[in-house]
């Protein structure tokens, strides 16, 4: 009888190749497992997208409720953040600008990012002291490890 080769995905048990439920005659002998990678990895580059998304959005939410407190105006004056906390909403312009993206890089790299296009964001992070994306960050590290690192679950669609 000729050799077959064992097709991918299939599993080989006590010398008969299984795939699907399906014998398949003529299998040389041994107990080998095949197992299809790429599907396997495409599938776990995918769930670390979703959980990579995910992520971003957390952490985006968990900086705007941090410079989400509201500038207090009595009369004329007007109490704004010192340096050293969280920047306080004036216009909302810099709550409402905040981006949680995931972004592919190659085959096996997931980065997830949140940042806000408006110039005086770069400004706040750095030289005014009132850090609000790195201290949010900093807080949130726990949360982001177990969430990034939790146990893959089979999918019961």
């Amino acid at each position: 009888m000729p050799r077959v080769q064992a097709p991918k995905g299939g599993v080989k048990v006590g010398g008969k190749f299984y795939k699907g439920g399906r014998f398949l005659p003529g299998a040389k002998g041994g107990s080998q497992v095949f197992w299809n990678g790429r599907p396997m990895m495409r599938a776990f580059n995918d769930i670390m997208f979703e959980r990579c998304l995910k992520t971003a959005r957390f952490l985006r939410g968990r900086v705007r409720r941090n410079i989400g407190k509201r500038v207090v105006r009595t009369g004329f004056r007007v109490k704004r953040s010192k340096p050293g906390e969280f920047p306080r909403r004036d216009t909302g312009e810099l709550w409402k600008t905040l981006d949680a993206l995931a972004i592919r890089q190659g085959k096996d790299r997931v980065i997830g990012t949140v940042s806000s296009p408006l110039g005086y964001a770069r400004i706040l992070e750095g030289p005014l002291n009132r850090s609000f994306l790195a201290r949010t960050f900093n807080q949130s590290r726990a949360s982001v490890r177990k969430r990034m690192s939790a146990p893959i679950t089979e999918n019961k669609k």
